[in-house]
């Protein structure tokens, strides 16, 4: 039975592993910087299509880019930042660590996104900015949100779930605010294992990010090399995770054991879903992880494609239209049921594990919401999402027959 994981390096392909094997034994190479430049320049080609528009910078995740962009345009203590309320934690912790205050809205059910309708209620004189996240692929109105802030409120894109997305005039999401921030993650629409890119429209901002970043240190060389292992790991650990007697199984073997030596990795650290901000963090993003950047780069279009392709089925099968909508662009599938776990269950009986993104509010413990500035009182819409929310995977290594088998078990649980 094919053994089908939302978030074990997803991405990754036969020649990512092969890229990925001859750089782990170069560690000589790991650190320097040409390759870094290089993804950059091809990064900004691609989101501005050619026409130089936006500038882009790497660094160890989206999170410091948000960060640092945030530093960049004077943004601190005083300041508010509106933020959607169906995100996780990491991202809002950009914002503590700047000094500003998070505000948040509510979530519109249909859309996943933020609600357009209560954002206006949200901005006043202290509104420095707000974070525009295409949650799943469903796409923002950026228009709408510029008449709603106004023009002193820099908007700033979030493209982890549609990264590669275009509206139908054919400009990219991500260059259609003041900057936009990007990751990298593992789980993502491409992968770096761990890194991020922002980018920038005022040539101001984008030298003083640049300078910024000169001055950072690099990953050490023990991160480095984790996330080298993570994707390989999977590989070998994912097609075996069955194979054995019941719990005792080579793959699961595999994984428990990376994950106990930490060669895995660690996409949050445990101090983060209490608001924290990791001491080595920013961080440059190593040349060698840029590399496998750089060839995920290559596909994305193709890794989309194929995502939209796997939705279209979701659609037919769940009764649902998500993709009629213009610009749609699906990192995960997003779908609300009345017992998650059940579904979820009934799923991993045929080797698929389904996601969970978000099914806390913002992705953190709930003991943690009042560090994070967050009344859920506040917000019933996101509420109720986080109940009822399981996400269905679109990756490339889900076929057609794979999605329909998906969703006509997730149909028991509407």
């Amino acid at each position: 039975m094919k053994n089908i994981f939302i978030a074990a390096s997803p991405n990754i392909q036969k020649d990512d592993i092969g890229l990925i094997f001859k750089n782990l034994f170069q560690p000589w190479k790991w650190k320097k910087a040409e390759s870094t430049r290089e993804f950059e320049k091809e990064f900004e080609d691609y989101m501005n299509n050619g026409n130089g528009e936006f500038k882009a910078l790497a660094f160890d995740s989206a999170r410091s880019c948000f960060f640092l962009y945030l530093k960049a345009v004077g943004i601190g203590k005083g300041d508010e930042v509106i933020m959607p309320s169906f995100t996780c934690v990491v991202i809002v912790n950009s914002v503590l660590a700047t000094g500003a205050k998070p505000v948040y809205v509510d979530t519109d059910p249909k859309t996943f996104n933020i609600d357009l309708d209560k954002l206006k209620e949200k901005v006043n004189e202290k509104t420095k900015a707000i974070l525009v996240q295409h949650t799943f692929g469903i796409p923002v109105n950026v228009e709408k949100v510029r008449e709603l802030v106004g023009e002193n409120v820099k908007i700033i894109e979030d493209t982890a779930h549609i990264l590669g997305g275009k509206t139908q005039e054919g400009r990219k999401f991500g260059v259609l605010g003041d900057a936009s921030v990007h990751t990298f993650g593992i789980e993502k629409m491409m992968t770096t294992m761990r890194g991020g890119m922002v980018l920038v429209k005022d040539e101001r901002v984008y030298e003083s990010l640049k300078n910024k970043q000169a001055g950072l240190p690099n990953f050490s060389s023990l991160r480095i090399f984790v996330w080298l292992l993570n994707p390989i790991i999977w590989a070998i650990a994912t097609p075996l995770y069955y194979v054995g007697i019941g719990k005792l199984t080579i793959g699961r073997i595999i994984s428990k054991i990376g994950h106990k030596i930490g060669a895995m990795g660690n996409m949050v650290e445990d101090c983060e879903y209490g608001g924290c901000w990791p001491e080595w963090m920013p961080a440059k993003m190593p040349g060698v992880l840029a590399t496998v950047g750089r060839n995920q780069l290559k596909k994305l279009d193709m890794f989309n494609e194929h995502r939209k392709r796997i939705a279209k089925i979701y659609d037919k099968e769940l009764g649902l239209e998500f993709s009629k909508i213009s610009g749609y662009t699906p990192l995960r599938y997003p779908i609300l049921v009345e017992n998650p776990r059940e579904a979820q269950k009934a799923l991993k009986k045929e080797h698929v594990i389904l996601g969970n993104w978000y099914n806390k509010i913002l992705f953190t413990d709930e003991k943690y919401l009042n560090e994070l500035g967050f009344d859920k009182q506040k917000y019933p819409d996101v509420q109720m999402l986080a109940k009822k929310i399981i996400n269905l995977p679109t990756f490339v290594g889900v076929d057609e027959n794979d999605a329909s088998m998906i969703a006509q078990k997730v149909l028991n649980y509407l």
